[in-house]
């Protein structure tokens, strides 16, 4: 439940939960894989919850009707567009200024650590770094890099990198938002079975509430 307080903007500010991959590596719908009791898709909803009332979903053009609990299904308008896709139809559905993005494969992320990502107004698309590695989601993107995001994907520049030039990323050092943690667990990324089972066998390493 999301408290009194975490987010003092909490109104202007919305959390797009990214689920319109093909999960072919998974080998099947990834989002309605089980941890710990709870599907990928479920834990991803109620982490999104705690941060903002505006939820989104982003599910790719066509996808079957899904479950929302209380979120907005919004569809890609370019197929096979990858996270890019999704991440300008967002942009697109919402008038909120500024978009927390979670992908729905990211089972570590807490809703303490996107209040701090999206309190950070470093730049226009804020996202983390852990080291010398840099992670271009979880992300904070402000709407007004809509039209740039937008030309990127007419030229088929489709990386969230080369999306966001010139402006680029900033990234944040994770240890300034999270203190410290152990960063595999959080920002684990499951895009195989064998990676949920090494989840499943991480005592303590991803919440379960």
């Amino acid at each position: 439940m999301r408290r009194e307080g975490d987010t003092a903007d909490a109104e202007d500010l919305a959390v797009a939960v990214l689920a319109g991959g093909r999960s072919s590596r998974f080998g099947t719908d990834k989002r309605a894989a089980r941890l710990r009791g709870c599907t990928l898709l479920e834990r991803a909803l109620r982490t999104a919850r705690e941060v903002s009332p505006h939820v989104l979903l982003s599910l790719a053009a066509g996808a079957p009707g899904t479950a929302t609990e209380g979120a907005t299904p919004v569809f890609d308008a370019t197929p096979d567009a990858g996270p890019l896709g999704g991440i300008v139809a967002v942009l697109r559905a919402t008038t909120v200024r500024r978009v927390v993005f979670l992908p729905v494969d990211m089972p570590g992320v807490t809703a303490a650590l996107l209040r701090a990502l999206a309190a950070r107004r470093d730049g226009r698309w804020v996202a983390l770094r852990d080291g010398d590695r840099e992670h271009p989601l979880p992300c904070c993107v402000d709407r007004e890099i809509l039209p740039g995001l937008e030309k990127a994907l007419q030229e088929g520049r489709r990386t969230l990198r080369d999306a966001t030039q010139p402006s680029g990323m900033t990234f944040v050092p994770l240890s300034d938002l999270a203190g410290p943690t152990d960063a595999l667990a959080l920002l684990a990324n499951v895009n195989t079975r064998d990676d949920l089972d090494a989840l499943q066998e991480t005592a303590g390493g991803v919440r379960t509430r």
